[in-house]
């Protein structure tokens, strides 16, 4: 019988869904998908629980499920929501005469405890450097030590907030089986690492910037920040006192013009089909949105400044439905080096507005029944990690 995993992208302007599983030759695949707008999350945060959920479920209900079958498992992919990521290091002395795979499991988890408070919920733990009686390792199983020493890096959501939010899905039917932050998978699945490079990617949605920084193949930073589109749009919609649906298509036509109109009094007929005409001169608008791309980059290099050091130029992936603004691509090529906006290999999904989405459900198809139940399970679990992550 064929299993399926069902996506859910939750984002500040719209929630994404699609269910994917094996085709008939045996390939992974996207068999359907649905967007439709989000309500009650704005900017990372989730302002009315009860109307996201609402959104998210008619989002979920819209898949034609009598074509391909009910999804075996639901993943639900999160930026904002109080997401943090930090280092930590679990330490444990070894009680038989090898390291088992209970061990890594007990180290891993001493990490979690000693980091994670009653106000987070745990979402990842990514194990991602071993030291054996303080000397460093790659994969620790069946070696002799009297001490385990493991590197994590951990994500945490904010508990209530994420709570609610699962609470509300389940009383309206959806029993989310997985909760991932979306820069993590995306980190994990799209983006090619290598161990003596660094790396960035960003991805830009609606109102939150999520970041994941690898320094040499290892994950050095993962975090979400207030800043997005959102902003570009609102200061649009105020300079024109129009909707912000309407300067949304408004930006959207921007970013499809040439290059090089600033400076040639060009006027935009940027009216509705069902509305009054709306003229606005090319430089007013570029004004308006070039100023806030550039406040919106500045920030986020800032933010990311510290832990590059030494290290810049660095490679850049950017995603999200901001990767397709040129300004930002322009912006970050200048102040971080080699920028590249990601492309999905599925061509209905190549837009880089559903990277996160694309990712979700390849992390699903990838890890659906995984299990660790002894040391060659839990040793092959440990290597995908390494490898996916970067850790070779």
């Amino acid at each position: 019988m064929r299993e399926y995993t069902l996506a859910i992208d939750v984002g500040n302007r719209n929630v994404k869904v699609v269910l994917c599983g094996v085709d008939q030759n045996q390939q992974f695949s996207i068999f359907a998908g649905t967007t439709m707008a989000s309500s009650g999350f704005r900017k990372g945060d989730v302002t009315d629980v009860e109307k996201l959920a609402d959104c998210i479920c008619a989002a979920v209900n819209s898949i034609p499920y009598e074509r391909y079958g009910i999804p075996n498992r639901i993943m639900l992919g999160i930026g904002g929501m109080g997401l943090t990521g930090q280092q930590c290091i679990g330490s444990i002395g070894i009680e038989a005469d090898k390291v088992l795979s209970q061990d890594v499991s007990r180290a891993i988890n001493s990490a979690v405890v000693a980091s994670v408070n009653d106000r987070q919920t745990l979402i990842h733990a990514v194990p991602i450097r071993y030291w054996l009686d303080g000397k460093e390792c790659d994969i620790p199983l069946n070696k002799s030590a009297m001490q385990l020493q493991v590197g994590v890096y951990i994500v945490t959501a904010d508990k209530t907030v994420l709570d609610n939010l699962l609470s509300a899905l389940s009383n309206r039917g959806v029993d989310v089986d997985t909760v991932v932050a979306n820069i993590i998978v995306q980190g994990q699945i799209l983006v090619p690492k290598k161990k003596d490079q660094d790396l960035l990617m960003i991805d830009i949605g609606a109102g939150t910037a999520d970041l994941i920084l690898y320094e040499e193949g290892t994950i050095r930073l993962a975090a979400s920040l207030p800043l997005g589109g959102a902003y570009i749009v609102e200061d649009v919609a105020k300079g024109f006192r129009i909707s912000n649906l309407h300067a949304e298509k408004i930006v959207r036509y921007y970013n499809e013009l040439e290059a090089g109109l600033c400076g040639k009094n060009i006027i935009l007929d940027c009216g509705l089909d069902d509305a009054e005409e709306l003229l606005i001169p090319y430089d007013f608008l570029e004004k308006i949105i070039e100023s806030r791309v550039e406040e919106i980059s500045s920030l986020i290099f800032e933010y990311v400044k510290p832990y590059l050091s030494n290290k810049l130029p660095c490679n850049v992936i950017i995603s999200g439905g901001c990767a397709a603004m040129p300004s930002f691509l322009e912006y970050f090529s200048q102040t971080l080096g080699n920028v590249q906006c990601i492309r999905n290999d599925i061509a209905e999904y190549a837009h880089p507005a559903y990277s996160a989405c694309v990712a979700i459900s390849k992390y699903g198809f990838i890890n659906n029944n995984q299990s660790y139940d002894d040391d060659n399970r839990l040793c092959s679990f440990i290597k995908k990690v390494s490898r996916i992550f970067g850790k070779n």
